[in-house]
C-alpha cells in the first residue's frame, strides 16, 4: 500500500503494467527475508529502494527526454488516416476485425467513405 501511495496511485486500476510488476516485485522482495535466511533485511531494503527509484525515475525521463519516451512508450499506430483505413497498420496491430477498432473511428471512416 505504501508503494502505491508513493507512486501517487489510489486504486489498482490506475496502475500501468510496469507499476503493477514493480509492486509484485517489491512485495516478493519484502517477504524474502522471512522465508529465506540467506537474504537479509538490508539486502531487501536496498533492492526495494532501487526498484522504487527506477519506478519514479523512468516516468520522469519519459516526460523530459523524447528519446526515452519513444523507447519506453512506443509510438502510436494510426489505423485510420485521412479517412482511409490503413490495412498495413491494422495487420501490424493484430486488429484483424473492425469490431476491435473504436466505434467513433469506424463511424468517421464510414461517413467519409459514403460521401
Amino acid at each position: 500500500m505504501l508503494v502505491m501511495r508513493l507512486m501517487g496511485k489510489r486504486q489498482l486500476g490506475q496502475m500501468q503494467i510496469s507499476e503493477l510488476i514493480s509492486a509484485f516485485l517489491v512485495s516478493e522482495i519484502a517477504s524474502a527475508p522471512i522465508t529465506n535466511r540467506d537474504f537479509t533485511v538490508r539486502q531487501a531494503f536496498i533492492s526495494m529502494t532501487a526498484i522504487l527509484i527506477l519506478e519514479i525515475a523512468l516516468p520522469f525521463l519519459t516526460m523530459k527526454i523524447p528519446f526515452f519516451r519513444k523507447i519506453l512508450d512506443g509510438s502510436p499506430s494510426y489505423l485510420i488516416y485521412n479517412g482511409k483505413l490503413r490495412l498495413k497498420s491494422v495487420k501490424k496491430a493484430r486488429e484483424y476485425a473492425l469490431s476491435n477498432v473504436s466505434p467513433a473511428a469506424v463511424c468517421g471512416w464510414l461517413v467519409w467513405a459514403l460521401r
